[in-house]
């Protein structure tokens, strides 16, 4: 690895490698670093060598993550990996042809010495201005840095140098410098040595769930089955997860799964999935973990009206006993219909009103302001999910509720 001084130190080098073979080629080259221009009259002989682009290496790039751990803390010392595009441009004599003779002896040199050893870094480390890379380690980084041709078309090359104000098109070539990798300055946390190594094999095929019956189950339905219906649904170790309740599952098969609905369970629409577990621990303490999860299903868990007034007065309010508890920031509606229609065969009077749940309870409050009058069959919506009603063979029979 690198430090930041990197890309300059390749960039010093890199000219360094043209010089020598473009002043083997003319006399009197003057090599420099930079965007080109038209050299002044009495050093008509210059060579530019610009680099005109930066791109993230794609093999080096996703090869050092994560660097932090969930905390934050450094675990792996960040690096990038760049690749570098280069122009070089070459002014002369054409009479003399000095364009091309320099041209022939750059791409000569380079394609007989593609890579840019640590000789060659260190050299230029070394003359460079000043101390500006003296604390340059490029010359140590274990990849090494190639050099090699970029095939630019008229088109490519025609955009690339209308970005020259104002300056005419010279011979050039391009090359791509690769790949230069930058370590950040900062230390890892040391981890601590492994106690003990530990491998298992598990089977590579993921859990599918394809459906689940019933969709729908009631609070006063808790501990009733629910099948799910899926492939690969068995393992060795097998937890059912309900809407972040882990369930021990009744049967399990590669088809098919029954598990109990736990009484715990947040009113609302549910996700369920299943995980296959292997123990990582020792038989004192197991700890398992999932290696394998499925996707999610969605299913809905109804809530239930524990205790209701029979009858309420505007502007109430109405006080009612749910089940299970509703959760804080959960999303309340109170359903009413009326009970029978109306003689003029108009349609059922309705009311609903909704409340935000600041508090965990299993009472919740409704302010009846705006109710109309009559029997209603009463029911709530905990996040969209209705509670059921109560039903014999002639119909439904309650919860009611009586305005007046």
């Amino acid at each position: 690895m690198s430090n930041d001084l990197a890309v300059a130190a390749v960039t010093e080098a890199f000219s360094l490698l043209v010089e020598g073979a473009a002043k083997g080629a003319v006399a009197g080259v003057e090599v420099k670093n930079g965007p080109p221009e038209s050299p002044p009259a009495n050093t008509p002989n210059r060579v530019y060598v610009y680099l005109y682009h930066v791109a993230g290496n794609p093999h080096f790039r996703a090869n050092d993550l994560p660097t932090r751990n969930g905390g934050g803390t450094v675990v792996t010392r960040p690096r990038i990996g760049l690749d570098l595009d280069y122009l070089i441009s070459f002014y002369g004599e054409a009479d003399k042809l000095e364009p091309e003779r320099m041209l022939g002896a750059v791409v000569s040199t380079i394609h007989a010495r593609p890579l840019l050893s640590p000789l060659v870094i260190e050299k230029a480390v070394e003359l460079a201005v000043g101390t500006a890379l003296a604390e340059s380690d490029l010359a140590q980084q274990v990849e090494g840095v190639r050099v090699t041709p970029i095939d630019l078309d008229l088109e490519e090359m025609s955009k690339l140098w209308s970005v020259f104000f104002q300056e005419p098109y010279r011979l050039s070539v391009a090359y791509r410098v690769s790949v230069v990798l930058i370590e950040v300055d900062e230390t890892p946390q040391a981890g601590l040595p492994v106690q003990v190594r530990e491998v298992r094999s598990v089977p590579a095929v993921a859990p599918f769930i394809t459906g689940l019956s019933p969709a729908a189950v009631a609070y006063s339905q808790a501990g009733a089955l629910l099948t799910l219906h899926g492939t690969s649904l068995a393992a060795d170790k097998v937890v059912v997860n309900l809407g972040g309740v882990p369930a021990a599952p009744q049967s399990v098969t590669n088809e098919r799964i029954v598990v109990p609905v736990p009484e715990t369970l947040p009113a609302g629409m549910q996700v369920v999935h299943v995980a296959h577990m292997i123990e990582w621990g020792t038989p004192e303490d197991p700890d398992p973990r999932p290696v394998m999860e499925s996707n999610r299903v969605g299913f809905a868990f109804q809530p239930e009206i524990a205790t209701a007034p029979g009858n309420i007065a505007p502007p109430g309010p109405l006080v009612l006993t749910v089940n299970p508890e509703v959760q804080e920031g959960q999303n309340v509606r109170l359903v009413l219909r009326e009970t029978a229609d109306s003689a003029d065969d108009a349609p059922p009077q309705s009311f609903e009103t909704e409340l935000i749940v600041t508090t965990t309870s299993h009472d919740l409050s409704f302010d009846m302001t705006d109710a109309p009058t009559g029997e209603f069959w009463l029911r709530i919506a905990v996040d969209d999910v209705v509670s059921a009603l109560e039903f014999d063979e002639s119909g439904f029979i309650g919860p009611k509720l009586v305005v007046t």
